[in-house]
């Protein structure tokens, strides 16, 4: 049996055009300064880790990080996902070319 076909997901626009290294991300990689690097985004997941309905250790492992395999290898977590539900709101910017 085939998979039903999806339609592709549009992400919201950058808020501005804030473009963030991997060095940088990764200067904010505690539980009270945790940043991401999803999908070639960037966001600021700061006040969501105590929130994260998994559970607040998933969240903190991967602060200041590319934090995308460790992501998708959640269950239920893909792009589609983050767009969906709140992830947005913690959006900063895009990851810069590294």
């Amino acid at each position: 049996a085939s998979l039903p076909a999806t339609t592709p997901v549009t992400l919201p626009p950058t808020p501005d055009s804030s473009c963030y290294d991997l060095a940088e991300v990764a200067q904010h990689g505690t539980e009270d300064d945790c940043w991401y690097i999803l999908y070639d985004m960037v966001f600021d997941f700061t006040d969501y880790v105590y929130k994260h309905p998994g559970g607040w250790n998933e969240i903190i492992n991967e602060c200041g990080t590319d934090a995308t395999a460790a992501y998708e290898s959640a269950k239920k977590h893909d792009r589609d996902f983050l767009v969906e539900t709140d992830g947005m709101d913690y959006h900063l910017g895009v990851a810069c070319a590294r």
